[in-house]
């Protein structure tokens, strides 16, 4: 997806995803580190429409559902959407109990719901959206992460199956 705009557009450099994949002890998808860099993040202009499965169908491909982001995670410590406080807040292995699992980080968001990225494991490069309005623990209060829907098997793959729509 070439056309990207952003309402307060914020890069990324070589040392703060270096400084990120140190924290998170795991190396970005090659695909996603590229993306910071030329693209950046923050709010957007437009509608960023994306499809995905029904919540809780981590491995379901069937895209059923349709979305769209209000802006990509950035490293921004003053503002909104850092990619830092997003990782402490939502995946953190300080958490007793995360709201996604420890294999994932937000890389965007709806609302207060977010688009994930796999940065290990089975999940390694897979995208993803947590359903902040689905978010329940089981009976001993633990996440069951059945708001997590399957949304692409890369983020080359999310970048050009979505569409933008100009902001009404």
């Amino acid at each position: 997806m070439d056309r990207i705009n952003y309402i307060n557009k914020v890069y990324a450099s070589e040392s703060d995803i270096q400084l990120f994949e140190r924290m998170i002890g795991e190396r970005l998808p090659a695909k996603y580190r590229e993306f910071l860099l030329s693209k950046g993040g923050g709010a957007l202009t437009d509608d960023y429409i994306f499809r995905m499965s029904k919540p809780g169908k981590l491995n379901n491909t069937d895209m059923l559902i349709e979305d769209s982001l209000e802006y990509f995670s950035a490293f921004n410590p003053k503002g909104n959407f850092d990619l830092n406080t997003h990782y402490h807040f939502m995946s953190s292995n300080d958490r007793e109990f995360p709201y996604i699992p420890n294999e994932m980080i937000v890389i965007g968001g709806s609302g207060s719901s977010c688009l994930l990225l796999g940065i290990k494991g089975e999940y390694l490069g897979k995208v993803y959206f947590w359903h902040s309005n689905l978010f329940h623990g089981d009976e001993h209060g633990e996440e069951t992460y059945d708001n997590i829907s399957f949304v692409s098997n890369n983020f080359d793959d999310f970048l050009e199956s979505s569409k933008i729509e100009k902001a009404v």
